[in-house]
């Protein structure tokens, strides 16, 4: 039991100077990690939509390929010419 509460002697203040600093130094770390994170999150974002734009864009062209080329087989001759 003593050597519990002789720990709890030693355990640095949290109002001393050192410690203030420490954690002042903790949190501008991590604002710059997180400014990094919203950075790279942003960037990821941009490539998704510029991907989801894309793959919609070649689903249209495909769903309207598809259309005409079941138009060819029943008979269309229109659709049968390369667009």
């Amino acid at each position: 039991m003593w050597l519990m509460s002789s720990a709890a002697a030693f355990a640095q203040a949290p109002d001393d100077a050192a410690h203030r600093a420490d954690r002042a130094a903790v949190r501008q770390l991590n604002g710059g990690v997180m400014a990094q994170v919203a950075r790279r999150d942003a960037a990821d974002q941009a490539k998704f939509d510029r991907y989801r734009a894309a793959s919609a864009e070649y689903q249209r062209a495909l769903d309207s390929w598809r259309r005409q080329a079941i138009a060819c087989e029943h008979g269309d001759s229109a659709a049968c010419a390369p667009q």
